[in-house]
């Protein structure tokens, strides 16, 4: 007899490449169906092949959290490519956690792919590590059972230059890349040694992918997953539940604007008793425009 195990939830990592021996990969899974489930964690290699299998069982409303290396059985975690978490429940609730002894970042997964990603925030200003140093670090993955030709292409903060390179990721696999390096002779010379680049990307793909963006400075790491055109279709309320400013604080507002024409917003921040602070925002953005900056310059 052969069983068949149907899966209606898929869920999606990266694995960026890593060569120190204390850095590690976490996963915490939810099962919020009202009886036991199993959950599957497969991870594959940037060539899509000789993946890694291994099972998790959570009982009814119950939670588990585990290194990668636990789950595979095995005595390391792997050095790159893609995770992939299915079961019979419904909906993606698992989340990643990666470091090191010097630091930390997490996303959510991926439910969806898709064959148009945007990156919402690309900042790039290498060079001397003393002076601000910061880039940002590319993964796509690609489940389907084809190669994908990926066009990356970068829009400055007024959308008015455009970049673009090729990368091809294959069959089940994925491929990480450092977009100062994958874009070193268009970006700007910054006269330090390095590039220069602030904006966002736009990925268009022969089949569907999912993709990851990580912006690290020597001190700090910060992972955020691409959205899907589907998912940043404009709607007319937004809201974006914690800022802080004051001290050591500072919030960053990044809006970007993906439509072929203007968007008008209106701004309006609110404290932790839902008391309006100031008076709201009003401004337009023009087609492909971004507005990144601090809370605090925004509503002054």
């Amino acid at each position: 007899m052969t069983l068949f195990l149907l899966f209606s939830l898929q869920c999606l990592f990266p694995i960026f490449d890593s060569v120190r021996l204390d850095e590690f990969l976490g996963l915490s899974i939810v099962n919020r169906d009202n009886q036991p489930r199993e959950f599957s964690v497969t991870v594959t290699p940037p060539g899509g092949t000789s993946a890694q299998t291994g099972r998790v069982s959570i009982p009814a409303g119950g939670q588990r959290a585990q290194l990668i290396n636990e789950i595979l059985g095995t005595p390391r975690r792997p050095a790159s490519g893609w995770i992939r978490v299915d079961s019979t429940a419904p909906g993606c609730t698992s989340f990643l956690a990666s470091g090191n002894e010097a630091m930390l970042d997490s996303a959510d997964g991926v439910p969806n792919t898709s064959t148009t990603i945007f990156i919402p925030n690309v900042s790039v200003f290498t060079g001397f590590v003393e002076l601000n140093h910061l880039d940002t670090y590319l993964a796509i993955v690609n489940p389907g059972s084809s190669s994908a030709t990926v066009t990356a292409r970068l829009f400055g903060l007024d959308a008015a230059v455009t970049r673009s390179t090729v990368v091809t990721v294959p069959a089940g696999g994925s491929s990480t890349l450092a977009v100062s390096e994958a874009f070193r002779d268009v970006l700007p010379d910054n006269r330090v040694g390095g590039r220069v680049f602030q904006g966002y990307m736009r990925l268009n793909s022969s089949g569907p992918i999912a993709a990851w963006a990580r912006i690290e400075t020597p001190l700090s790491r910060k992972l955020a997953r691409g959205r899907t055109l589907e998912e940043i279709r404009p709607t007319p309320l937004a809201v974006i539940p914690h800022f802080a400013i004051g001290a050591e604080y500072q919030s960053i507002l990044n809006i970007v604007n993906p439509t072929p024409g203007p968007l008008n917003l209106e701004l309006e921040a609110v404290d932790d008793r839902g008391n309006v602070i100031g008076q709201a925002a009003r401004l337009t953005l023009a087609a492909g425009q971004v507005l990144r900056s601090g809370i605090a310059e925004v509503f002054r």
